[in-house]
C-alpha cells in the first residue's frame, strides 16, 4: 500500500546533469537515488524509474526546507485540480511538479534568502572552527554552485546588488560575489569541468580568511590604511592559506590558489600550472568586483573603469581571463543601473542574447520619480535601448532584492 507521505514525481521534471534536491524512492519507500545524485544519461533515469515503479518523494521530513517547498507545490497542484472540478481519477493522478515546466530541482524556492546566505558565510569566515570549517566551506561552495548552474542571473543580480550596498559585512559579500562571477565565467565561457569550478568557488570564498575582520574595517574606514594594516594586507594570502590548513582543509591545489591569488600572473589561462589558472582568474574578478563596490571613503568606480582594469594586461594586450569575465557578466551586468532611450532609469535583471541587450526593470520614470512598481523592459527593443550607464550613487531609491528576483521569473 502506498504511504500517505509518498507522492509520485513527474518523470519529465527530473532533469539530467543536475543534482537532486532530495531523495527519490520507489512506491514502497525504498531509496532509489540520494539527494545530490546526478543523472548523466536518460537511459539510467528511465531504467531506475521503471525498476521502482516510478519515482516518489517522501514528504514526511518537515525539517528539510526543500521538502517543505515540495509539499507546498504539491498541495497547490491538488487545489488547482479541485478548483477545475477534475474527476477523482485526475485528482488522484496528480504528480509532484511545478506548473510552468519547472524541473524537480526548482521545487525548492527559487528565491533563496541571499541576505541569510551572505550572513552565514560571514559567520563561517569570522569565526572559523577547526571541527566544522572544512564541511561548512564545502557546503557553502556546493550551494553556490547549485545556484550558478540553475539560476545564474539571479545569483549575479543578488550578489552584485548586495556588494553595491553592503559595508557591514563587506568581506563575506565580496568573497561570495567573486566566487559567483568566477563560477559563471568558468562554467559558461571557459567550459571548465564541474570539479574545477567547485575548487574555484571554494578558493574564492576562502581567499581572504586571513583578513576578514580587517577587510570589513577597511570598508568603513575613512582614513588610508595604516602601516600595520598594509602589512596585514600584504601577508593575507599566505596567512589565509595557513589558516585553511589549520582548519582541516587539505586540498593542496586550493591552498596554492589562495596563497597565489595576489601574485601577478600574466595571461594565466595559458599557464600549464593549474593553480596559476585558478589564481589568475580569481585575481581579475577580485579586482573587477572590488572596483564596483563602494567604501565609506570612496564611491564605486564606473562600470567602464572596472572593465578596463581587467581587459588589458600590463603589456597593454587583451587579457584572456579579463575578456572571459566580461563576456560572462555582460557589458551591463545584473545589478547595474542604466538609462534607457525612453528616459527611464533601470536596473539590469538578467543578461540578454548579446552582452549589450540585457533585460532590465525600469525603477525611475522619465520625470525622475521612483516608479510605484518596477516595470520589465527588453533593451533589444528600440524604445528601450540602453543609452548610458548610471552610477548607483545617483539612484536614490530603495529597492527590494526579493522583488527584483521575482521579476526575473515573471512575478
Amino acid at each position: 500500500m502506498l504511504s500517505l507521505h509518498l507522492v509520485p514525481v513527474n518523470l519529465q521534471s527530473v532533469h539530467l546533469h543536475r543534482p537532486l534536491p532530495y531523495n527519490l524512492v520507489d512506491r514502497r519507500g525504498v531509496l532509489l537515488a540520494s539527494k545530490g545524485f546526478v543523472f548523466e544519461t536518460e537511459k539510467l533515469l528511465k531504467d531506475l524509474a521503471n525498476h521502482g515503479g516510478g519515482f516518489y518523494v517522501d514528504l514526511s521530513n518537515s525539517a528539510d526546507k526543500a521538502l517543505t517547498e515540495a509539499r507546498k507545490a504539491y498541495v497547490n497542484q491538488l487545489f488547482t485540480s479541485l478548483r477545475k472540478q477534475d474527476t477523482l481519477g485526475n485528482i488522484a493522478s496528480v504528480n509532484l511538479n511545478y506548473s510552468g515546466g519547472h524541473s524537480i530541482n526548482d521545487l525548492r524556492s527559487p528565491y533563496i534568502d541571499w541576505h541569510d546566505a551572505v550572513q552565514a558565510c560571514n559567520t563561517m569566515l569570522r569565526n572559523p572552527n577547526a571541527e566544522h570549517f572544512a564541511s561548512q566551506l564545502e557546503k557553502t561552495a556546493t550551494d553556490l554552485m547549485r545556484e550558478v548552474r540553475t539560476l545564474p542571473d539571479d545569483t549575479l543580480l543578488a550578489l552584485f546588488y548586495l556588494a553595491g550596498s553592503e559595508t557591514q559585512i563587506y568581506s563575506a559579500t565580496h568573497s561570495m560575489l567573486v566566487a559567483a562571477v568566477c563560477a559563471v565565467t568558468a562554467n559558461e565561457v571557459l567550459h571548465w569541468p564541474e570539479c574545477d569550478v567547485v575548487v574555484l568557488i571554494r578558493a574564492a570564498i576562502a581567499m581572504n580568511l586571513g583578513m576578514t575582520e580587517l577587510q570589513d574595517t577597511l570598508s568603513r574606514q575613512t582614513e588610508p590604511p595604516t602601516l600595520l594594516q598594509r602589512k596585514s594586507i600584504a601577508q593575507h594570502p599566505v596567512r589565509s592559506s595557513e589558516l585553511l590548513n589549520a582548519m582541516g582543509v587539505q586540498d593542496q591545489l586550493l591552498l596554492d590558489i589562495v596563497r597565489q591569488h595576489h601574485t601577478l600572473i600574466a595571461q594565466p589561462l595559458r599557464s600549464t600550472k593549474p593553480s596559476y589558472r585558478f589564481a589568475g582568474l580569481i585575481q581579475r574578478v577580485d579586482l573587477f568586483t572590488a572596483r564596483l563596490s563602494p567604501r565609506v571613503s570612496r564611491r564605486a568606480s564606473p562600470n567602464s573603469v572596472a572593465m578596463k582594469s581587467i581587459y588589458y594586461d600590463p603589456a597593454a594586450q587583451t587579457d584572456e581571463a579579463g575578456a572571459a569575465i566580461l563576456k560572462a557578466a555582460g557589458i551591463y551586468h545584473p545589478g547595474a543601473f542604466v538609462r534607457l532611450r525612453s528616459g527611464e532609469v533601470a536596473i539590469v535583471l538578467r543578461r540578454g542574447k548579446s552582452t549589450t541587450t540585457p533585460t532590465v526593470a525600469a525603477v525611475v520614470n522619465r520625470a525622475g520619480l521612483p516608479m510605484v512598481e518596477p516595470i520589465v523592459r527588453n533593451t533589444a527593443e528600440p524604445p528601450f535601448n540602453i543609452e548610458s550607464q548610471v552610477h548607483p550613487a545617483e539612484v536614490r531609491i530603495q529597492l527590494r532584492l526579493e522583488r527584483l528576483i521575482k521579476l526575473n521569473h515573471g512575478g
